[in-house]
């Protein structure tokens, strides 16, 4: 047994060597298998793929509920019209509050303007009548001195309020519609005008009133002002301010008990108004309608890029990735520019990426089925033994490999290889081994050792240097119970005994098929035998058992291998493989596999 375990840890050593050896190997030949694949992507551009590629953007807009019209999406709205509103309802906003503020303050100053005037026009007409009541004896005059004032006084009043207006003199330029007192000696006597006969409606009392100069002035309480709907009976009422007066006392000092009542029209001021309001309004119309135009033809010369860039894009997502725009502008759109024509030139190479991982897809799934296509499709069926296998490689093709072979009447070979490396390079290796062992294990039906010797030679002239194949060969006569083995660098065949339910290790010496082409080969190689009982079994395994990592990169572990091996050889052959497998996948846990898996369990029926 300690000779088997020498044996066994040289073969190991001497596969792990020759592991590290090949990786440059293993390297350059997938560089050269890539080049191959760039070759052919030349040859064929992809205008298939570029054609899926159409289609899958089409559908992915759609999706979205965005309106899509061949094979682009239509904007509902463009950049343009968003600029043009933007700017309008910026303007007009702007452009509205400045007018009504501008009328407002207008009105306001124009409305100040009147009043003081009507203000002190009526004072001055206070005034003047206070003199000439003074100068006609005061207050207590008789109704004859009371008419002869009223008669002087309405002369005053239409000389002051008179117009020339060519040869003639007309009244129509004054805005003083009637004078008249409320009380005292003058009572009910209209000096200018007539006195209204209806009730007038008052609009506004006014305490204070704007002073262009000096502003808001309070109004001393010997003056009223008012604004009222004045009714002329007959005529329609008209806007007023009504000006109510006390006269000064008498020579001129303080205040008198009669009040002096002056409408003055307030159509001239309307008038105004609306002139004003009328001027604005078309002031604000006009400026929106230059923004308008201004900010068209701006707008214009910002979307142009924007528009151009977006039928780039569209010629792109058609599937031209070879197409590139041009940059019309230095600011963020120029920017923009270069980096589309960076995104596609990205998203070619991309794409060719994407059609070379299809093609290499492709190629590792008919490297699948080929190497499925060689590998036994079913285990052979034997009288007095259970056989059961186990495969599953790490990635779509492995090197692992494993066969029944049978060598004549009751006589079975059983071969388990592992070739260095994975992926296609390992499995070409290992297509190559199985068809040269099958036509050699019939030449040597009962040596193992001479089998393996001839393999290798026949291997070794053909196999990549550097690259190598780990094997363990065992013959089974069914008749007898006795198997006969050599190792080829493999890990040893585990021997269960059920009579002391241990198991044995057999690790006959032997380097991997490959190295040499003979001599080396053969003085190394040995071949043994063992019996087994009613009861055994034995297992043959690569060695990604073992060395199966859990998430924490702890492998399985040789001994616990054999372990499991030695409390599962008492069950049948099926269910000692599947409790294996479950083992190592209750280690490995989350963790990815990270070699190929194969085994074959045997075991001699009770």
């Amino acid at each position: 047994m300690g000779q088997r375990r020498t044996g066994r840890q040289a073969g190991n050593a001497t596969r792990e060597a020759t592991r590290r050896g090949t990786v440059e190997q293993g390297t350059g030949r997938t560089r050269g298998a890539t080049q191959q694949r760039t070759q052919m992507t030349e040859a064929d551009p992809g205008g298939s793929t570029r054609g899926r590629t159409r289609h899958a953007s089409v559908e992915g807009v759609q999706g979205t509920g965005t309106k899509v019209k061949s094979g682009s999406v239509e904007a509902k709205s463009s950049l343009r019209s968003k600029f043009m509103k933007v700017m309008m309802g910026l303007t007009g906003v702007t452009m509205i509050a400045m007018g009504v503020w501008l009328t407002i303050t207008s009105t306001l100053f124009m409305q100040g303007i009147s009043m003081h005037k009507g203000i002190e026009i009526a004072k001055m007409t206070a005034s003047l009548v206070r003199a000439r009541m003074d100068a006609m004896g005061g207050t207590g005059l008789d109704q004859e001195k009371k008419d002869q004032l009223a008669v002087e006084l309405r002369q005053y009043m239409t000389s002051a309020s008179l117009w020339k207006d060519g040869e003639s003199l007309t009244d129509l330029y004054s805005d003083i519609l009637s004078i008249h007192f409320n009380n005292g000696p003058l009572s009910g006597i209209s000096i200018k005008g007539e006195v209204p006969k209806n009730l007038n409606l008052v609009v506004k009392n006014y305490s204070k009133i704007l002073v262009p100069r000096a502003g808001n002035v309070s109004l001393d309480t010997d003056i009223e002002v008012i604004a009222v709907d004045r009714d002329y009976g007959e005529e329609p009422s008209r806007r007023v301010y009504r000006y109510k007066v006390m006269l000064p006392g008498s020579n001129g000092e303080g205040l008198g008990d009669i009040q002096m009542v002056m409408d003055v029209d307030a159509a001239a001021i309307q008038k105004v108004n609306f002139n004003l309001y009328l001027l604005v309004g078309i002031g604000v119309l006009a400026a929106m309608l230059l923004v308008v135009f201004i900010g068209y033809n701006f707008s214009k010369k910002i979307t142009k890029p924007v528009n151009i860039l977006v039928r780039d894009m569209q010629m792109v997502s058609r599937g031209d990735l070879n197409h590139r725009t041009k940059p019309h502008s230095n600011d963020e759109i120029g920017v923009l520019a270069h980096e589309f024509n960076r995104m596609t030139s990205n998203l070619k190479t991309a794409q060719e990426a994407m059609v070379e991982q299809e093609k290499a897809a492709y190629e590792l799934n008919v490297a699948h089925e080929v190497q499925q296509q060689l590998l036994p499709a079913k285990v052979p069926t034997l009288a007095n033994f259970e056989i059961a296998s186990y495969y599953i490689g790490a990635r779509a093709v492995s090197g692992d490999y494993f066969d029944f072979i049978p060598l004549g009447e009751g006589i079975w070979g059983f071969i388990i290889a592992d070739v260095s490396g994975k992926g296609i390079p390992g499995s070409m290796v290992m297509a190559q081994t199985r068809t040269v062992f099958r036509l050699v294990a019939n030449q040597h039906p009962d040596r193992a050792s001479e089998t393996l010797k001839k393999t290798n030679r026949l291997i070794a002239r053909q196999i990549k240097k550097g690259m190598f194949v780990t094997a363990f060969y065992a013959i089974l006569n069914e008749n007898t119970g006795q198997i006969t083995y050599s190792s080829a660098g493999h890990n040893p065949l585990i021997i269960y005994r059920a009579a002391t339910k241990t198991y044995e290790l057999a690790t006959p010496k032997g380097i991997a098929i490959g190295f040499n082409e003979g001599p080396l080969f053969d003085k190394n190689i040995q071949e043994e035998s063992a019996v087994l009982q009613p009861g055994d079994s034995f297992v043959l395994y690569t060695d990604g058992f073992p060395e199966a990592m859990n998430e924490n990169e702890e492998e399985f572990g040789d001994d616990e291998f054999y372990q499991v091996v030695a409390q599962t050889g008492h069950l049948p052959a099926g269910q000692m493989k599947d409790a294996i497998v479950q083992a190592i996948e209750d280690h490995r846990g989350r963790a990815a596999q990270s070699d190929d898996l194969t085994l074959i369990a045997v075991k001699r029926k009770a």
